[in-house]
């Protein structure tokens, strides 16, 4: 999978352009708080001066408009944050002496070396928020010194949302990979665990790189 959440609107839109119509196909988007729909457009239109025989003329040229932004990113817009779709690549940490286990996955910040992770019940394959006395830890690795004392807090959290608002199993977090992680639990063990680390190529846009290789001086 891409390493941000896209999607492809159809070439003859039920919406009133590509735009619109990609917000359909987007896992966990509420389309109807990102669309813009024609009664907006027309309060914005005479909010601006334009008169009421103008209007529909003015919506087609924003159609046109968002039609050719969604072209310029190849025909795809993109979301982070969004949890796994069915049949997407994710890692897996087993807690020891849980039925719950740690859940990573790119949720579209591949290219920021970040993972979103959360929590999901193994005997169901259902996410849920993470228990009450759960606590993840994050320490410094030889990429980043975290500046985050405290353990990671939700996505959530960090919007203020109190946690009973939050629904069940939306709740999230993200760490950078290779980011070595305690997990605290009332009355077990710390449990040390590692954040993946993504396979990289070295690379510049028409440029072959010379590799170096293993010898023996």
């Amino acid at each position: 999978m891409s390493n941000r959440y896209t999607t492809a609107p159809p070439s003859s839109p039920a919406g009133g352009n590509h735009w619109d119509a990609a917000l359909d196909d987007i896992p966990g988007v509420a389309p109807h708080f990102y669309a813009t729909t024609d009664e907006d457009l027309n309060a914005l239109f005479l909010g601006l001066g334009f008169k009421q025989a103008d209007l529909a003329g003015m919506r087609a040229v924003y159609d046109e408009r968002m039609n050719a932004m969604v072209a310029q990113g190849g025909g795809k817009i993109s979301a982070i944050g969004a949890k796994p779709a069915p049949g997407e690549h994710i890692h897996i940490i087993t807690i020891p002496n849980d039925n719950l286990a740690i859940r990573l996955w790119d949720g579209g910040l591949e290219d920021d070396g970040i993972f979103l992770f959360d929590f999901v019940d193994m005997r169901t394959k259902k996410a849920l928020n993470s228990p009450v006395g759960y606590k993840v830890h994050a320490f410094p690795n030889r990429y980043h010194m975290l500046n985050m004392p405290g353990p990671i807090i939700s996505w959530e959290a960090a919007q203020n949302i109190p946690r009973t608002h939050i629904k069940p199993g939306e709740e999230r977090f993200s760490v950078p990979e290779s980011t070595p992680c305690a997990l605290h639990r009332d009355g077990q063990e710390v449990f040390m665990f590692a954040v993946p680390e993504r396979p990289r190529k070295q690379s510049i846009g028409g440029v072959q790189l010379a590799t170096a290789r293993h010898a023996t001086w």
